[in-house]
């Protein structure tokens, strides 16, 4: 297994999933990092995107959310 570490403090990153999208997160900074698919990437990350449900129900709620840039700007 491959193991990532945060480019920001070198802590280990954690896998997540969301709306059928991986991506790190590291504990320390607090921050998400993308997975960037390469030669390396994992196959894990293919098999579990495979298992992932499209869900397009919420596309309406998604379509009508503000950007975090919208509301702080505005």
């Amino acid at each position: 297994m491959h193991t990532n570490y945060c480019p920001c403090c070198s802590n280990l990153l954690l896998q997540h999933i969301r709306r059928s999208e991986i991506y790190w997160f590291c504990r320390s900074c607090r921050q998400e990092m993308p997975v960037f698919m390469g030669k390396n990437s994992s196959v894990l990350a293919g098999a579990i995107l495979d298992k992932i449900p499209q869900q397009t129900h919420n596309k309406k709620h998604l379509s009508t959310r503000q950007s975090v840039t919208g509301w702080i700007a505005g």
